[in-house]
């Protein structure tokens, strides 16, 4: 295992341990914005890969075949995860402003890459447990989507300085619908599916 790949899972299960300490790690980085942009981007392009796996091994084990254009093109899939990442920025940033959070946008970029940086953790052990034991590996992509909102959730409370975390979650959750719709119905027109996409 290269050091890397060790700091990595070092710094995520510290963040499963306590994410609003995790939080306050991710603000007092001094990345410049335009590299926070680029490493969103990357983490992007990775997720992409990781879920183009496990969308093609998943649709082996039930038998459908991946050749008839069953599947988003790799590039297609990573230009939409880029596109909700990007949204999910915006909307951390904006609505937590709106509503008196003093969190800034800077933040919220790195926060989003490192949640997304977990879950593609996540779902690279999915892979992996999918190949001897499908149920669990579905368990685990479930338990992927509450990690995802619990994760969210306390680093936007610890970002904006809120009081509430159950507030924050149902604002969170209220707003993950709408714009998902939203999302769902613009990019549709042009033929991506966010199906899978995070």
């Amino acid at each position: 295992m290269t050091p890397i790949i060790r700091d990595l899972i070092g710094e995520a299960l510290a963040t499963l341990r306590d994410p609003r300490a995790a939080a306050r790690w991710i603000m007092s980085s001094r990345m410049s914005r335009a590299d926070r942009w680029l490493l969103l981007a990357l983490i992007a392009v990775v997720s992409a890969i990781a879920a183009y796996i496990s969308f093609a091994l998943n649709a082996r084990l039930a038998g459908v075949d991946i050749s008839a254009g069953t599947m988003m093109a790799p590039m297609t899939m990573a230009v939409s995860q880029f596109i909700v990442m990007v949204v999910m920025v915006l909307a951390i940033a904006v609505i937590g402003q709106a509503l008196g959070g003093k969190g800034k946008l800077d933040d919220a970029i790195l926060m989003v890459t490192w949640v997304q940086t977990i879950l593609v953790m996540l779902q690279l052990v999915q892979i992996a447990v999918s190949l001897i034991f499908p149920m669990l590996g579905m368990l685990i992509g479930l338990g992927g989507i509450f990690l995802l909102f619990w994760l969210l959730t306390l680093f936007i409370t610890e970002m904006h300085g809120f009081r509430s975390p159950w507030a924050v979650f149902f604002v969170i959750l209220v707003s993950s619908v709408l714009i998902a719709t939203i999302l769902r119905t613009i990019l549709g027109f042009i033929g991506i599916d966010l199906i899978g996409m995070v």
